[in-house]
């Protein structure tokens, strides 16, 4: 069975044998596919995809577990982490944050900074000179990563750009200042 209980208590998920399949789902008490579930099935060909799923609900299916997203924020966090892990498995180098259009997030924050300094003649709104990038506190090297980072999610999902959705920075922090991932 790829789900037991650990020695301490919680709910083991053992992947890479082939009999977990990984779906996203909708239970009967949802009303769209924002969650992920995970199926029992007969051990099958690791990453081969099986089609006999999909439309089901939760109910239909051998379904221990049930990831439920209420934000995309709380996927991200997930994803991150699961990027973590196999860079870490994987023995490779991992940025020290995501990628978007081929450059990380805070080079791209940057570049914005460095853009906005040359559109004000590098004077900031008091008419100070401006200090560069790397100069910056890290709560304002933040601020500027995060309005990229809204910016590249408004183009991916133009319902991004309201003001709600713009509040929701309001806490963020860098994956690479967090020590740990609430979801």
């Amino acid at each position: 069975m790829p789900s037991y209980p650990g020695d301490d208590g919680s709910l083991i998920l053992h992947f890479g044998s082939g009999d977990i399949a990984i779906c996203p789902s909708k239970g009967l008490d949802r009303e769209c596919e924002d969650e992920i579930a995970f199926i029992v099935h007969e051990p099958g060909e690791v990453g081969r995809y099986y089609g006999e799923w999909k439309g089901k609900s939760t109910s239909e299916l051998n379904t221990p577990v049930r990831m439920i997203f209420d934000t995309v924020d709380a996927l991200d966090v997930v994803v991150e982490q699961l990027t973590t892990l196999r860079f870490k498995m994987t023995g490779d180098e991992q940025p020290t944050c995501q990628v978007q259009a081929g450059f990380a997030w805070t080079d791209m924050a940057a570049s914005a900074y460095r853009a906005y300094a040359a559109s004000t003649g590098n004077k900031n709104f008091r008419g100070e000179p401006m200090p560069a990038f790397d100069d910056l506190p890290v709560a304002i090297q933040t601020a500027w990563e995060a309005a990229v980072r809204h910016v590249g999610n408004a183009i991916e999902n133009p319902r991004a750009l309201n003001s709600t959705k713009e509040q929701s920075w309001q806490h963020w922090v860098r994956p690479q200042d967090k020590e740990a991932n609430h979801v």
